[in-house]
């Protein structure tokens, strides 16, 4: 079945001019449709259908706000300012008197079913406040109130409905709004997720008629007075005259969120100071607000010194003379709230010296005052100074935070409030020219110099465009400052066992200060009882899921909280259900020449149906004896090719969907494409050749090098002739071509001769070797991943964070403190990002959609992992030394399988076929190739080539033939 807006395509089913063929058209029709497998179909959402009005807010001046719908219904700006943001526009409404009516009347009726939606970001206020409202055809409002939001409606002949999502919003954060009318139901969607319905008579809009017109901020009563105006900043705002469906409405947040700063680009700039030299304190938010430190960009006696710092390096300043410059202005707006954080260690207090200060967008003082205190201050559009302040020690560090949100300014010192102070509810001012963001200075206007310097060191500083909560600073102050406390810590938390074997329990042993015993739990009856061991071995005689615990304590005798995992003791069926179990449809030992070593499996591929899968293994003694070469499977198991060179390890392997070409990566820059039966198709040597990626048809290959004593090179082949080739000054860590082959994106790093230059880019080149764009970061861009369509990039940098770039090279979002191989799957909605002992799985937008605590930092290989479509996420798992395995999640980060390898000892590699169904991996003892296509039972070897069709599906395909052979004769005797 389909709903209103999906559209379903049948293709391929051609007309034919022949008298004697009419009735084969619909014989294929038949076939499609009662053949899932076999069928051809596509299902699009479409939200264009059925908009009545839709703002974009693109105006960005006056006070015109046009309708984009075609229909007409523009709008007219009263009081309302805008707002412009990295990548966004909006209209920032005061509470009082700003509003946008928007004409007299809606083109097209909404009495039977409507979808209103809205951005918005709200800011603190009591009672009702209107986002959208229209009586003119039907009355009806989005709303909201407090921390919660609703939809409301007037229902013919019984007044007022609503339903209402309470606690659902935040303030002065990004969210989408959605309420839907069904003509029985209310329902109140916020970011693409429903989270309330009500059910109402089905009798339709009360239509109120007169003078009540659609209006934006606020409610125009028949009087045109505008009541229960909104406070707050409000974008794209769209009405639907029909019902738009869940799916529709996570389409619509996730093809929009990208254009507002939900998440991370909250704070909008960050300087840790950790650089320890040179002439640049770099912002680690992306958004360039890097620092120049003094007056020049050569050393002179204005610059403030590297020193230790309270975490990493840090500035000091002398009070002379010294400052840091960041430029003209912050990027992104703080007229209306912000933070400002900094670790500071005053060595002397004068009568006035700063510690930030920024006029570009809003005039704000973060600064030591009388002798004795730490002061946050601002200058509202009033040309009025507010501040407020407390006291600051000398010598030692204080972790001092300011927050403004157009209601009071706050001071925090080590995460408590210190002290605060009511101001009126009107934005800074925003100032203009000579204004700029300085640390450790005031920049003084008029002629752009510098005086109040700050003498100590300064370390941490941060700037956001939120006013962070007294929760979130005490836990931003806890990062750095609180010593550690006595914790349980376990290095896992799911565990998988057959019957009877023995696992082994594993403790950090750096929960906390004088950590002296630990006490397990096991979860079925037997403790291990205080023991000094932090690593205990355990077995389970029955099945089950347990769930022990480890408690530890201090040689003071103080205890901890308990730590849980969870243990599951049985067969797969038991857990998870013999419908989401794979097939292991064939395994070997990838050890050959040396059975009695375990080999290195560098990486993995497999096509469509699991037809061919082929491993890149190392195996001996180093000698002259080992192996180093590419084995290729079939199906069924068997060996459909092996090609081996005697010291030439293969790096690198990727295999066209069907599995008709593979091309192999070998550590002597050897590039080479074999066929199934492993001819070699072509063969090109590139110098110090590091990374490949090739577009699903085997077509396309992307080389990446590394050369010594050079620059590097990015080269394209295309059917094994090379088309071109481009240099970048760093080494090419990664490269990836889109499945299109119409992008091809580069991450690099610094030279690998002496000295170092870094180039840390993000190239993006067109198929004609063309450079579009590049992007500059702060450290080496370690790895890159891209949809089929190339629309997104996802770059992940030697500094644990992750970067979403769009097409044209603009950040979209990121993601810190995390590892350096983000993986996105081929329509761009799953990325996968890995801490040190977290999966963390995101969807385009940036938005967390799962996280799992599941290996250990100490195993190698967690940087591998294998997406679909459909969200299945396949992943090595264990910790050092062993046991390893391999889980599969599905798109909630559920567990549908755990492949467990008691004997192993070494991670797997992972790869999962185009089409979602098929599984490779290999490991230090083990190759094998799993199914979760419950077709493949009971499969045998399959050749390379055969293909299963369902005893079921023949059935149909039968009927329909001689249904087919019938129509044919029936037109013959006509």
């Amino acid at each position: 079945m389909y709903s209103s807006g999906e559209e379903i395509k049948i293709l391929n089913c051609r007309e034919t001019k022949m008298k004697y063929l009419k009735a084969i058209p619909i014989c294929i029709c038949i076939m499609l449709i009662a053949i899932p497998s076999l069928s051809i179909l596509s299902v699009n959402a479409n939200t264009t259908d059925g908009v009545i009005a839709s703002y974009d807010f693109i105006e960005g001046s006056g006070t015109l706000l046009s309708d984009s719908s075609g229909f007409g219904n523009d709008g007219t700006i009263s009081g309302a300012v805008w707002e412009t943001g990295i990548s966004y526009s909006a209209l920032l409404f005061d509470g009082t008197n700003d509003y946008v009516t928007c004409g007299t009347t809606l083109t097209g009726s909404v009495l039977t079913s409507f979808t209103v939606q809205a951005w918005i970001r709200p800011e603190v206020s009591t009672g009702p406040k209107y986002i959208f409202y229209d009586g003119s055809d039907g009355e009806y409002a989005l709303s909201q109130s407090g921390t919660s939001c609703s939809i409301t409606a007037k229902i013919n002949g019984v007044n007022e409905k609503w339903t209402t999502a309470e606690k659902s919003i935040e303030f002065n954060k990004w969210q989408l709004v959605t309420g839907v009318f069904t003509g029985s139901e209310l329902r109140i969607s916020v970011n693409g997720v429903q989270r309330n319905s009500t059910t109402v008579p089905a009798n339709g809009l009360y239509n109120p008629g007169g003078n009540y017109y659609p209006t934006i901020g606020s409610y125009e009563d028949a009087s045109s007075n505008h009541l229960f105006q909104f406070k707050g900043a409000i974008s794209g705002v769209k009405v639907w005259n029909h019902v738009l469906t869940p799916s529709e409405i996570s389409y619509e947040y996730s093809s929009s969120s990208q254009n507002y700063p939900i998440l991370n680009n909250s704070k909008i700039a960050y300087w840790p100071f950790n650089e320890g030299s040179g002439q640049t304190a770099f912002d680690m938010t992306m958004n360039g607000n890097n620092g120049r430190l003094g007056s020049t960009t050569t050393t002179d006696s204005s610059d403030p010194s590297w020193v230790d710092g309270i975490s990493g390096k840090a500035l000091k300043f002398d009070g002379i003379n010294d400052y840091v410059d960041c430029g003209d202005s912050l990027a992104g707006t703080i007229l209306n709230a912000f933070t400002i954080e900094a670790w500071v260690k005053p060595y002397s207090l004068s009568e006035e010296t700063f510690i930030f200060y920024d006029g570009g967008d809003g005039e704000i003082f973060f600064n030591c005052v009388d002798y004795a205190n730490v002061s946050i201050g601002i200058k509202n559009s009033n040309n009025q100074f507010y501040w407020t302040r407390g006291n600051l020690p000398l010598n030692e560090w204080s972790y001092v935070v300011g927050t403004y949100n157009r209601i009071s300014l706050k001071l925090y010192i080590n995460g408590e409030l210190v002290s605060s102070l009511a101001v009126p509810d009107v934005s800074m001012v925003s100032l203009s020219g000579a204004y700029s963001p300085t640390i450790g200075a005031y920049c003084d206007i008029s002629d752009n110099s510098q005086r109040a310097f700050f003498d100590g060191l300064i370390d941490e500083l941060s700037v956001w465009q939120i006013a962070l909560t007294p929760e979130e600073i005490k836990s931003q102050y806890r990062l750095y400052f609180e010593p550690p406390s006595l914790k349980a810590i376990l290095k896992i938390d799911e565990i998988f066992l057959n019957l009877g074997d023995t696992t082994i329990l594993d403790g950090s042993e750096s929960n906390g200060p004088d950590l002296s015993d630990y006490y397990y739990d096991f979860g079925d009856g037997n403790n291990s009882g205080w023991t000094q061991s932090h690593s205990i071995s355990h077995s389970y005689n029955s099945p089950g899921i347990f769930n022990a615990s480890l408690i530890v304590r201090n040689i003071s005798g103080n205890q901890s909280l308990k730590s849980a995992v969870k243990i599951y003791v049985g067969t797969q069926s038991q857990f998870f259900g013999n419908d989401t179990q794979p097939i292991t449809l064939w395994s070997t030992n990838s050890s050959q020449t040396h059975p009695d070593t375990e080999c290195v499996v560098y990486d993995v591929a497999v096509s469509n149906n699991g037809t061919y899968s082929a491993y890149c293994v190392v195996n001996g003694y180093d000698d002259a004896t080992d192996y180093r070469g590419v084995r290729c499977y079939n199906k069924g198991g068997s060996l459909a090719w092996d090609i081996s060179k005697p010291n030439d390890t293969p790096n690198e392997i990727e295999m066209s969907d069907d599995g008709s070409v593979s091309v192999v990566l070998w550590s002597s820059g050897d590039i080479e494409a074999y066929s199934n039966t492993g001819t070699i198709l072509w063969s090109h040597n590139v110098p110090d050749a590091w990374v490949i990626s090739m577009t699903p048809d085997g077509n396309k290959i992307a080389v990446g090098s590394m050369i010594d004593g050079a620059n590097s090179e990015i080269s394209l082949f295309e059917s094994g002739t090379l088309k071109w080739a481009m240099w970048t000054y760093g080494g090419i860590y990664d490269v990836k071509i889109s499945g299109d082959g119409t992008k091809i994106y580069a991450g690099t790093g610094e030279r690998s001769i002496i000295p170092l230059v870094p180039d840390y880019k993000v190239y993006c080149f067109s198929s004609a070797g063309l450079k579009l764009w590049s992007w500059q970061f702060t450290s080496a861009i370690l790895s890159v991943d891209t949809p089929f369509d190339g629309s997104i990039v996802i770059a992940g940098s030697d500094y644990g964070m992750t970067i979403a770039l769009d097409v044209n090279g603009n950040e979209l979002w990121f993601i810190d403190g995390g590892w350096f191989d983000p993986t996105i799957s081929d329509v761009g909605g799953i990325i996968t990002h890995s801490t040190f002992t977290d999966i963390l799985v995101f969807n385009q937008s940036g938005y967390l959609l799962w996280k799992n605590d599941s290996y250990d930092s100490s195993f190698f290989g967690s940087n591998s992992f294998a997406s679909n479509s459909g969200g299945m996420i396949v992943h090595p798992y264990g910790w050092e030394p062993g046991p390893y395995g391999i889980i599969i999640r599905d798109d909630a980060g559920n567990c549908l399988y755990h492949y467990l390898n008691e004997s192993q000892r070494t991670a797997y590699q992972v790869a999962m076929s185009p089409d979602g169904k098929y599984i490779a991996a290999g490991s230090g003892n083990q190759l094998l190739l799993l199914s979760m296509n419950p077709e493949d039972v009971n499969i045998g070897d399959s050749g390379g080539d055969s293909f299963l069709i369902p005893w079921f599906e023949i059935s149909i395909i039968l009927v329909a033939l001689l249904l087919a052979f019938t129509l044919v004769i029936k037109f013959k005797r006509k």
